[in-house]
């Protein structure tokens, strides 16, 4: 007897500790479990209905009834409320409404089980009652938690939104949103699902950008189109060979008339004789360039082709396949150019000579474009480095002699040596406002942002999942 009543003692002891208690049940196992727990042990130490007088021991061994289930329920609410909210159920028990503090507007109440409710406004739907009066909790005790976890899981996982909303369907009351956004960002089964790549670290700029070279002596190339031109009658393919200085950011366009290795070697003997034979070339190996990559690498491959760049001392780099930013300044310049080239004839079919032309007006336009924040003093552009200044072929205000200019070319004529010097003083000028104001500017502005990527770094001993062409639920883990 003596036995008993110690051991009576105890689990009262137990379950009326309040938040201590709850946790046994709770915080390391899942709602359904915790609630069969708490039924197991009100079933083991029962005790007597204040209304009948009875003891309560109508379980059947082994398993937990509707009833039991519905008793812990009750008894694990009542247990939190009195943990968390003891004053207010205080002030309720002794039949004072709230009418100060932050739940003065829920218009709290105690109904028939001894549990405080919160009074909605909807008391004349057909539907119970009891789902206009949702039980006041707190978000951050464990027996909420677990019931909110039970909630997102048993909604296959849904959204906070769509988990907050079926919560606040039953209980009501502070800490609920934070907790429900707690839980569906801790979720294993989310977490897979909506895991996103760590991110790159920010690379090193190559040496072929930092080098003081001559114009296109490290140039990348790519390929625009096809493009449809007028032929006779109809219309015929060709292509825009698109080569950009790595240095200077310059570039330089040329029609080849097919994707054949031959026409390769006719655009790359036009750069040579414009702009100097380049040392280096360097082309894309993107998957999502697939064609452009397909042409090139068929250019690389042909004996003609590769005894060509030999004889001339150029050598051929392909980017990686799965680091895009080697090739992202020559790939933006073809973004560029498909840009100008809808601004200037849209969908309209032109001539050869046209598109000639018109790639002239845009190489024009790209190699004038600031390489830098403008400013007062002249702003650094590829021209600077291509023809020693910038073009301004729009001068419309300024109004100019044509005897004026004759006698100024007259003048120079006779100050050639003098301008010669001038030029190489510029050309030094250049360099040192490209190491003060353009690498200055790329310093840290051109690191690309965490777009679709995780802000996290990896760090030794992380569990992972290994990225991969299959779906996603097949990634390795």
């Amino acid at each position: 007897a003596l036995f008993c009543m110690a051991t009576s003692i105890l689990a009262t002891a137990a379950i009326d500790v309040g938040q201590t208690s709850l946790l046994k049940f709770f915080a390391k196992a899942n709602f359904e479990t915790g609630l069969r727990k708490l039924a197991f042990a009100l079933r083991a130490f029962p005790h007597k209905n204040r209304k009948t007088g009875t003891t309560e021991q109508n379980f059947e061994k082994g398993s937990v009834s509707k009833q039991a289930m519905d008793q812990a329920k009750q008894t694990a609410i009542r247990i939190m409320q009195a943990d968390m909210f003891g004053d207010v159920l205080h002030q309720l028990k002794r039949g004072n409404p709230i009418k100060k503090g932050p739940y003065r507007k829920l218009n709290l109440f105690i109904d028939k089980q001894g549990i405080i409710r919160c009074m909605g406004r909807l008391n004349n739907l057909l539907e119970p009652k009891i789902k206009n009066d949702p039980i006041f909790v707190h978000g951050k005790h464990p027996f909420i938690e677990s019931f909110i976890r039970y909630k997102h899981h048993h909604s296959n996982c849904a959204s906070k939104q769509y988990t907050l909303h079926k919560v606040r369907q039953e209980v009501h009351g502070p800490s609920l949103t934070v907790t429900v956004n707690k839980i569906v960002r801790e979720c294993n089964a989310c977490r897979v699902l909506r895991a996103r790549p760590y991110t790159y670290p920010p690379p090193l700029l190559p040496k072929a950008r930092l080098a003081a070279e001559r114009p296109f002596a490290v140039c990348g190339v790519d390929y625009s189109g096809p493009h449809q031109v007028k032929h006779g009658r109809g219309t015929r393919k060709v292509w825009i060979a698109l080569f950009t200085c790595m240095v200077s950011r310059a570039v330089h366009l040329e029609i080849a008339p097919d994707s054949s290795g031959e026409a390769f070697l006719r655009v790359l003997q036009s750069l040579s004789w414009k702009m100097g034979t380049p040392k280096v070339l360097l082309s894309d190996n993107a998957t999502n360039f697939a064609w452009t990559n397909r042409v090139l690498k068929e250019f690389q491959g042909e004996k003609q082709v590769q005894d060509e760049l030999a004889i001339k001392g150029i050598e051929w780099k392909f980017t990686p396949p799965y680091a895009p930013w080697f090739g992202a300044v020559f790939e933006r310049m073809v973004g560029i150019l498909k840009k100008e080239l809808v601004k200037l004839i849209g969908h309209s079919v032109i001539s050869h000579f046209e598109l000639t032309a018109y790639l002239a007006e845009i190489q024009g336009v790209i190699n004038n474009r600031p390489l830098v924040k403008i400013g007062t003093e002249e702003v650094l552009t590829p021209n600077n480095i291509l023809t020693g200044r910038n073009y301004n072929n729009n001068d419309v205000l300024n109004v100019i002699d044509p005897s004026q200019i004759l006698e100024e070319a007259l003048t120079v004529r006779k100050e050639l040596p003098r301008l010669f010097t001038e030029t190489a003083k510029r050309c030094t000028i250049f360099w040192q406002k490209f190491q003060q104001q353009y690498l200055e500017h790329i310093k840290f502005s051109n690191i690309p942002a965490a777009v679709g990527d995780s802000a996290l770094k990896p760090k030794t001993g992380d569990l992972v999942i290994i990225h991969s062409h299959d779906p996603r639920l097949q990634w390795r883990k």
